[in-house]
């Protein structure tokens, strides 16, 4: 039987969080949601997801800072990253992971969708 593994959707904007949320629940995903790259470091020690959407601009930790503890995470460093992000300006290709995707803010949900899909099949083929 497959195993079903939570999103993580991190981004400090309530609204946003929520719509992403709701999104991906419609579409029949289970979430968790976390508003800073802290909070979402702590739940990492209870969650383990099989996706992220990461914003950049975060209070108490950013975007890149989370995704640079992310990458030294033991057993999460290979977990599909998808950028959320009204700034995609501020990705440097050397501090993106293989096959990212990143979305400019503000999208389309089909793009969202398609992106959090293709994420999730990655992070299940590399399990």
């Amino acid at each position: 039987m497959e195993e079903h593994r939570p999103i993580m959707v991190i981004e400090d904007d309530q609204a946003v969080r929520e719509l992403i949320g709701e999104i991906l629940r419609d579409a029949g995903h289970e979430v968790v949601e976390c508003s800073n790259g802290v909070e979402a470091l702590e739940c990492l020690d209870r969650v383990e997801p099989s996706a992220i959407t990461l914003d950049l601009a975060m209070p108490a930790m950013d975007g890149i800072q989370f995704l640079q503890s992310l990458r030294v995470h033991p057993t999460l460093a290979r977990t599909p990253v998808v950028f959320v992000t009204a700034a995609p300006e501020a990705l440097r290709k050397s501090m993106l992971p293989e096959g990212h995707v990143t979305i400019s803010k503000p999208f389309y949900i089909d793009q969202l969708l398609l992106a959090v899909g293709r994420a999730v099949d990655r992070g299940q083929a590399m399990v």
